[in-house]
């Protein structure tokens, strides 16, 4: 169960970061509910998790 979870989450990483690469402009800002959620591309490559792809 231990091990499902810890990959499940980082699988759960990984696909996430794809689609922001995908779909978000770099250094671009979407805005969602008229600029109450603002989304924005950022990187951090020294993170704790921060696998290159």
């Amino acid at each position: 169960m231990v091990l499902w979870t810890i990959f499940l989450c980082i699988g759960c990483d990984q696909a996430t970061k794809a689609i922001a690469r995908a779909v978000l402009p770099h250094g671009g800002v979407h805005s969602f509910a008229g600029g109450v959620v603002k989304v924005r591309y950022a990187e951090n490559k020294g993170g704790v998790l921060a696998f290159e792809s």
